[in-house]
């Protein structure tokens, strides 16, 4: 299954359980209620997951960098990438770069913007198969205000 970024799991699950000790004797403690609330979150994280350019003139150019990270520190491939805008480009930010990418806005439009910039990745799994592994895409949003 490939998690998307508005994955429904990604988010605060809250459940209760009973928790008790066994002693030495092997006499069972009385169950004591506990809430637990935890939090689901994707391994690999755009950061920052927002890009916010502010205010630009329609004609102006700015640019940003963002990065994919792994929380369990497992390396990840780029195999695709794209933005829900044409106001806004995605490039390597070095040569082979695979984790670094630069974000080229052109403000074309008055008012507010919204762009939604998708990386499909993989897993690397090991060299020596070069299999992948299927991990689904990470985004960020990128906002502006478009003036005159």
């Amino acid at each position: 299954m490939i998690a998307t970024a508005r994955c429904p799991l990604s988010s605060t699950h809250k459940f209760k359980f009973a928790l008790s000790a066994v002693l030495k004797s092997g006499e069972q403690t009385p169950a004591v209620p506990v809430e637990v609330q935890a939090r689901v979150v994707r391994d690999v994280e755009v950061i920052p997951a927002l890009r916010h350019f502010g205010d630009l003139k329609i004609g102006e150019v700015r640019e940003e960098t963002i990065a994919l990270a792994s929380r369990t520190g497992r390396s990840v491939d780029v195999t695709s990438y794209g933005s829900s805008s044409m106001d806004v480009s995605v490039t390597p930010e070095f040569p082979g770069s695979n984790n670094v990418f630069r974000l080229k806005l052109r403000s074309t439009t008055a008012g507010p913007q919204d762009a939604e910039i998708q990386f499909k990745i993989h897993y690397r799994d090991g060299a020596a198969t070069g299999s992948k592994q299927a991990v689904g895409i990470a985004a960020c949003n990128v906002r502006y205000y478009g003036s005159r």
